[in-house]
């Protein structure tokens, strides 16, 4: 699936699915057509598992550590990417402690430099926050269907919607991207952002 933005193309495609992370490389390729120098990847690594993934409930900005499973699942990831033959320059991850943890845990294998980026952080859920889905499902159906419909607008009461999310993520791409402007860079960060 190709996104365009001004100044490149932005290539996104699943690296791995199925192992309890989401892990996409997004690629911003240099605006001069049929140049491939320049090209920043960035390898974007949702955090671990906690147990409120468990349990069914909305992190958000919620601060909930990895639980035993979301340790193990970055540790094997930290070895395959220790072992994958790509040379990573940096990682940059959200300020919350479970993308905090993950990547302390993928940075004792790769020994790189770490940034954190607020804008890094996962979506805010408003009062949705901390509450599982099958009780959002019962009191907002208005705006549960309206999530399916219109999913980049509609937003959790006192929360922002996908779409401010993507502005200022796309905002904290842009700056890695200027920083790193040829290479490998990961990006630990969280299920919508």
């Amino acid at each position: 699936k190709w996104i365009f933005r001004p100044g490149g193309q932005i290539l996104r495609m699943p690296i791995r699915e199925g192992s309890g992370f989401d892990i996409m490389s997004t690629s911003r390729i240099s605006p001069q057509k049929g140049r491939h120098e320049g090209m920043t990847r960035l390898w974007c690594v949702r955090h671990g598992h906690t147990i409120w993934n468990l349990e069914g409930r909305y992190n958000g900005l919620t601060d909930i550590p990895l639980d035993d499973f979301g340790v193990e699942q970055a540790e094997i990831l930290a070895g395959q990417l220790a072992q994958n033959g790509v040379s990573y320059q940096a990682i940059y991850r959200s300020h919350l402690g479970r993308a905090r943890q993950t990547a302390e845990i993928l940075n004792k294998r790769l020994n790189l430099p770490v940034f954190i980026d607020q804008r890094l952080h996962e979506i805010e859920l408003g009062e949705w926050e901390g509450r599982t889905y099958r009780e959002i499902d019962i009191e907002y159906p208005r705006e549960i269907e309206g999530r399916t419909s219109n999913a980049a607008h509609v937003r959790a009461p006192g929360g922002e919607s996908a779409l401010e999310v993507a502005h200022r993520v796309a905002a904290a791409a842009d700056d890695i991207v200027r920083t790193y402007p040829d290479g490998d860079v990961l990006v630990v960060a969280h299920g919508v952002a």
